[in-house]
């Protein structure tokens, strides 16, 4: 072999190598998540002259850091050559660190990062339906609902066409979860409806062809994409319908870009255009739209944590995470008590405490006909409780130590019967000591610890037993009236025993439940400060209140 067949060898040896290494470069640069499937790039890189690029978030909730990447990612596709559209698909309200201002520095961040519209998320009503009014007209965008129905008017604007300078035009409609209902409704004096089964599909369509119309003033959109809060399984609504579901039935729609959907996605799994960034931004989405065919070219997922950020939008965050650490450290009250959170395996006085406080926040927020006092107790369990809070000044971080978790008060509707049974099954240890045993406000019960708990079967999908028969636990009465096995009782608790985890399956499977978002943390910082005027007395918690009596 001579020396040039050897060096031609090498050459094209080397420019294989070369293709190969090019090829796995650009694979990494758009790769496929192994959990998710959802196609996931880098930042951009190239010419995007002539695109328009819609930049997504949903279910932000307070992952505020995400706010300074989404505003350096819009200005890098622009540097590129693109117009941008910013988008939330909603739940971007919610968060212990908006609290103090009621969602309005959620607003307010999307204000500054340069939203330029946003759907609605069940939890955007955290703080009532006042609330929510308020931050809409402080929002620089609209924030769209089509399905969410008062007196048979939309509550909210419920779609709306962006013309950028290119002169394409992007129509967006939002939608919002039936489930939503009852948060709008516990929480305030209204009584909204949401369209759902039939109707939503009805209403879907309706808005299509409403943005696809030219008008005098905003031409005929482009481009029509659903901002949806309505999930894509069939089982998070009672009629069976989902975000896929809607895709696949509406006619004109390009893409729906989903809330409640925890996994991050791209498409479904029969291709529908459906796409979700996942919780807290964890990812931002893109959607690149050719200017010319007016046609969805290209959509995927960044990973936020690989971007830069934006230093006026950091500052802004950074302030706001100062002023919500300054309110934790802060002193917020007093105890002149020791509260005893050792798992509270018995009633003690803080898990009287807390259960007080879930009722006091009911009746502080909840507006419903069912939150009489004659039939409301509190009910928690003790494994919750994590900490105790020695006598002295309370911080919010001594009641974040005492409620780590991020549950969020709840009502579920009983029949005095369902709530007997639940108790016989979360007290199924005594006389040993297990960390569900219940934590009460306003009802009075006998255990007799000398009978053995007679387990019948597991309830469904669960480790624990239903009992064969109540006959360990007497309710003696609620809120000092005689306790009737056939009447119907609120029970104020948290989202962990409404959803029927633990001994707490009959709370799970309650016909009616509501949930307010408002955390347990939130719940217990108010009722200390307000309902108890800043002071745990010795006179109301020096002791448990002996509402449990225990036989043994």
């Amino acid at each position: 072999m001579t020396t040039g067949s050897v060096a031609r060898r090498l050459a094209t040896l080397a420019l294989i190598i070369g293709v190969i290494w090019l090829w796995g470069v650009r694979a990494l640069a758009a790769s496929v998540d192994s959990d998710t499937k959802a196609v996931v790039k880098e930042a951009p890189d190239g010419d995007y002259s002539g695109k328009t690029v819609i930049l997504h978030s949903n279910d932000v909730m307070g992952a505020v850091e995400g706010y300074p990447r989404m505003a350096w990612l819009k200005q890098e596709f622009e540097r590129l050559g693109a117009e941008t559209i910013l988008v939330d698909a909603g739940n971007f309200s919610t968060s212990a660190i908006y609290t103090a201002s009621k969602g309005a520095d959620a607003v307010e961040l999307m204000n500054l990062t340069g939203y330029d519209v946003a759907g609605m998320g069940r939890f955007d009503f955290s703080y009532g339906y006042d609330a929510v009014q308020r931050n809409m007209r402080r929002a620089a965008f609209p924030i769209l609902c089509a399905n969410a129905l008062e007196n048979e008017e939309v509550i909210c604007t419920p779609n709306y066409s962006h013309t950028t300078k290119s002169g394409l035009t992007v129509g967006f409609f939002g939608l919002i979860t039936p489930k939503a209902e009852a948060n709008m409704n516990l929480m305030s004096t209204r009584n909204v409806k949401i369209l759902e089964r039939w109707h939503i599909y009805k209403c879907v369509q309706a808005q299509i062809d409403t943005l696809r119309q030219s008008g005098s003033v905003v031409p005929g959109a482009d481009v029509v994409i659903a901002l949806s809060s309505i999930g894509t399984q069939n089982e998070s609504n009672a009629a069976g319908y989902s975000s896929l579901n809607i895709f696949s039935k509406a006619r004109g729609l390009d893409m729906i870009l989903d809330v409640m959907t925890e996994n991050a996605m791209t498409s479904g799994p029969q291709g529908e255009l459906v796409q979700a960034c996942g919780e807290a931004f964890a990812h931002i989405g893109v959607i690149v739209i050719d200017n010319a065919t007016k046609s969805v070219t290209d959509h995927y997922l960044i990973a936020a944590d690989t971007l830069e950020s934006d230093e006026t939008v950091s500052q802004a965050v950074e302030r706001l995470q100062n002023r919500y650490q300054e309110g934790y450290n802060a002193i917020l009250a007093r105890t002149e008590t020791d509260l005893n959170g050792d798992h509270c395996t018995r009633e003690t006085n803080l898990g009287n405490l807390i259960a007080d406080a879930m009722v006091w926040t009911a009746r502080q927020n909840f507006q419903t006909p069912f939150t009489d006092e004659a039939h409301m107790i509190g009910l928690t369990n003790g494994a919750a409780i994590r900490a105790e809070i020695l006598e002295g000044y309370i911080t919010r971080n001594h009641i974040a130590a005492v409620y780590p978790y991020n549950d969020q008060v709840c009502v579920v509707r009983l029949t005095g019967a369902e709530l007997l049974e639940a108790l016989e099954a979360a007290t199924w240890c005594l006389p040993e000591k297990d960390n569900s045993y219940p934590q009460t406000s306003g009802i009075s019960f006998t255990i007799d610890e000398r009978i053995p708990f007679e387990a019948e079967e597991l309830y469904p999908n669960s480790r624990y037993y239903r009992p064969a028969a109540v006959r360990r636990v007497h309710i003696d009465s609620v809120r000092g009236q005689p306790f009737n096995p056939k009447a119907l009782y609120a029970v104020v608790t948290n989202s962990y025993c409404a959803s029927g985890f633990g001994t707490f399956y009959l709370l799970g499977a309650a016909k009616e439940r509501y949930d307010s978002t408002i955390t347990m943390e939130q719940s217990i910082t108010d009722y200390i400060h307000l309902g108890l005027g800043g002071v745990v007395t010795e006179a109301a918690y020096g002791k448990p209140k002996g509402e449990h009596t225990i036989l043994s």
